[in-house]
């Protein structure tokens, strides 16, 4: 029974980030399509729990309950949120002349920035990344990290290694990583 309740849940956290959409990159169509996508493959593809297993290996306590996910999302809710609302700013009749003038007014909050590099980065992942809702990725990785590893120990100039995953892969993996991390910081489900 509690499980049907917490599916319900979702989809009513689902339509909250959902009305968001419009708000998010102030109205930006490109960052309204971002975020719609991400949204759209988070709540019906990727399971938080294996992402956050799998790229936090060792470094997690504790399983996360439907409560603790509830919390999280609401919590991820309010953070998108206040990526969405615009910092007062107490210089907003002022002349703007120099680049220092741009700078002080500038309203962005930090959730804002924050999500809008999400968006960004989520963006520029390869389809093969996107898509492997499993994370298989990561593995992959990390046999050929230590492939390359191996191959560096044999090898004195390190020339001719030929890798079977492409090595930007690496940034994703330290991306994905760090943002896990923050989540649980945070206590979010970004």
């Amino acid at each position: 029974m509690a499980h049907a309740s917490f599916r319900r849940q979702l989809l009513m956290f689902y339509k909250h980030f959902y009305k968001l959409r419009n708000l998010v990159g102030r109205g930006n169509a490109i960052s309204t399509n971002k975020y719609q996508n991400i949204l759209r493959r988070s709540f019906r593809n990727v399971s938080f729990f294996t992402r956050r297993e799998i790229l936090l290996k060792g470094e997690t306590t504790s399983e996360l309950t439907e409560d603790d996910m509830s919390k999280r999302l609401s919590n991820t809710l309010v953070f998108i949120f206040n990526a969405t609302v615009k910092k007062t700013d107490e210089f907003d009749n002022d002349e703007i002349l120099f680049y220092e003038d741009i700078q002080r007014t500038n309203t962005d909050t930090t959730e804002s920035k924050i999500l809008s590099t999400i968006l960004e980065m989520e963006y520029q992942k390869p389809d093969e990344i996107k898509y492997d809702f499993n994370y298989e990725w990561i593995g992959k990785l990390n046999k050929e990290l230590l492939r390359y590893d191996e191959f560096m120990e044999r090898s004195k100039t390190g020339k001719g290694f030929k890798s079977k995953v492409p090595m930007n892969y690496i940034g994703f993996k330290q991306y994905e990583t760090t943002l896990m991390r923050f989540n649980e910081y945070h206590n979010l489900c970004l």
